[in-house]
């Protein structure tokens, strides 16, 4: 999760943000669909609605930030959590300037949750409170296995967390 906007609506009128969804109120008003894929295109397009699973907002000047994808999901003691609320809560500490939870497999069959951790400039990462923050507002399963401090988080071209490469390093390390 990230705090700059990813873009500025060329027709913020036709777009809103609707239960952190991004939809357009008209077909083409925001996208004409997936590329090369009519089926997936067919799908996302429910009661006039584009429904691609984004997740962010839109501000009052037309700029939307793009928080994280509807079905990052973890399984972590029986619940599902969406990668989405553990960034949210690990965002509101000071030190935070940006971060990526995902789900690593554990031993039990469960996610083992990291979270990635780019510290805010002059700060340094404090994972005993994220931890601590996560667990407080999500309940003890949203408690991260691991905090990872970083020096950036690698990105899509659009400027989306790549969280498959996130994924790869934590294969990897």
């Amino acid at each position: 999760m990230v705090r700059q906007s990813c873009w500025k609506l060329l027709h913020p009128r036709r777009c809103r943000s609707y239960d952190t969804r991004a939809r357009s109120t008209r077909p083409g008003a925001f996208t004409e669909g997936y590329f090369r894929d009519p089926e997936r295109t067919a799908a996302a397009w429910t009661d006039g609605w584009f429904r691609c699973g984004d997740l962010g907002r839109i501000d009052a000047d037309g700029h939307l930030y793009f928080s994280g994808r509807l079905g990052d999901r973890l399984r972590r003691k029986g619940e599902n959590l969406s990668a989405h609320d553990i960034e949210s809560v690990v965002m509101e500490l000071d030190f935070v300037a940006e971060c990526a939870a995902i789900g690593r497999p554990g031993e039990d069959g469960d996610d083992e949750i990291v979270v990635f951790v780019v510290a805010a400039e002059g700060r340094s990462v404090d994972q005993e409170a994220v931890t601590e923050r996560c667990s407080a507002a999500l309940g003890r399963a949203a408690e991260p296995s691991e905090v990872r401090a970083v020096d950036a988080l690698p990105r899509t071209e659009s400027g989306k967390v790549a969280k498959g490469e996130l994924r790869k390093q934590q294969a990897t390390a």
